[in-house]
């Protein structure tokens, strides 16, 4: 499977490095560390999310629209953190056997890249979000209207991510499969 674009995708990084129908045990040392620090940043990324989610559902913290951004951006940051792992190690099924129909490859491209790439530009508007409201927290000081702040929060957190989808949809449409020969 290949992809046009910017920049790499996990599969083409992997591709070449993995042997097909040999067991993962047996790979080489340089994919065995890539899977376990793939796993170590699961578990990071996935407690720190936990805690993250635990922390904004506190109704105090959620008074200003940068609680709900907030609250909004741990829940990315776990599908994010949780979708990344499962394309690596689906990515890495793949490659090891080799006689993986297309439309299990198809799932890949349609679902798994959008999903996260859905995730990482939903967090990154979310934390501008953040800063844009902090900075207009201070130049408005005193005059700030948390009522508006809240409701404006809502609206551009259930907006965003249609907007972003808007962005990326033509990708899993348009992709086409390409297979190597030898």
């Amino acid at each position: 499977m290949h992809t046009k674009g910017i920049g790499l995708t996990i599969n083409d990084i992997l591709r070449n490095q993995i042997h097909p129908i040999i067991s993962f045990t047996k790979q080489s040392a340089l994919i065995q560390a890539t899977a376990g620090i793939t796993m170590i940043m699961f578990l990071i990324g996935f407690i720190n999310g936990i805690l993250s989610l635990i922390t904004f559902q506190n109704k105090e913290l959620r008074k200003v629209g940068c609680g709900l951004y907030l609250l909004a951006s741990s829940i990315t940051s776990l599908l994010t953190i949780t979708t990344f792992a499962i394309k690596f190690w689906f990515t890495v099924l793949i490659q090891l056997h080799s006689t993986i129909r297309s439309s299990i490859l198809r799932i890949d491209c349609a679902f798994l890249g959008p999903v996260l790439k859905l995730c990482l530009y939903l967090d990154g508007w979310l934390n501008a979000c953040v800063a844009f409201e902090r900075s207009v927290n201070v130049s408005k000081g005193v005059q700030f209207d948390k009522k508006r702040s809240i409701h404006a929060a809502r609206w551009i957190i259930l907006i965003l991510p249609i907007f972003i989808i808007g962005t990326i949809v033509h990708e899993p449409i348009h992709h086409e499969l390409f297979e190597y020969k030898l």
